[in-house]
């Protein structure tokens, strides 16, 4: 597992320096291009109007790649001790990407096999880029509860919620077939009980708790 996963995230570092510096540096450029365009318009209102539609949708393509990019070169962990500091920089720059409020509280230490810290950091990231996407939220929290046996991950926003009321566990959540799927496959990996508590209109909870120890 351990040979497998690092093998697989050189790739998708390589692939992801490949957009870093191709495709999304392509954007910035056309997007300052547009932006010198718009202003040579001057009076033609529609043309000035049309540029400045094609320059919103450059710059949302560039927030979806820098998304991606994230997924594709994730921040990596050599041991479960690094989990907290991992979980507090990735939701301190999706603060500051995003522009939603988002805090970071942990309570514990960690004790987890690295290959089932790094899976709970992609959760993580994941559950983030859906409150960003989806949610609507103003607020995120993410928080690390752990013990020497138990690790459980939660993240709550203020958002419209899932396509459900109430809460739900992973085989409800299969059964109705809601729930962010890439979440409910991961928790699955690593042997995680996952929880969804939604309220639509008023936010939602997910919970992801999986049994600590390092035993092979």
């Amino acid at each position: 597992r351990r040979v497998l996963f690092r093998s697989t995230s050189a790739e998708r570092a390589r692939v992801a320096r490949e957009l870093h510096d191709g495709v999304i540096q392509s954007l910035f450029a056309a997007d300052v291009k547009l932006e010198v365009l718009s202003r040579e318009a001057g009076a033609d209102g529609a043309l000035t109007s049309g540029l400045r539609e094609v320059q919103e949708l450059v710059r949302r393509e560039v927030i979806e790649l820098r998304e991606l990019l994230l997924a594709l070169r994730p921040y990596v962990i050599d041991t479960s001790e690094q989990l907290p500091d991992r979980l507090a920089e990735v939701v301190g720059r999706f603060e500051r990407e995003t522009g939603i409020r988002a805090r970071f509280v942990k309570m514990g230490e960690p004790h987890l096999e690295v290959w089932r810290a790094n899976e709970l950091l992609r959760i993580a990231q994941e559950a983030l880029v859906n409150a960003r996407r989806h949610s609507g939220a103003r607020q995120v929290l993410v928080r690390l509860l752990a013990s020497e046996h138990q690790c459980q991950l939660v993240v709550e926003d203020d958002g419209r919620g899932f396509a459900f009321e109430g809460r739900l566990d992973e085989q409800s959540l299969a059964r109705r077939g809601v729930g962010p799927l890439v979440i409910r496959e991961r928790a699955q990996l690593i042997g995680a009980a996952l929880v969804i508590e939604s309220t639509p209109g008023a936010g939602s909870r997910l919970e992801v708790s999986v049994a600590g120890g390092t035993h092979a």
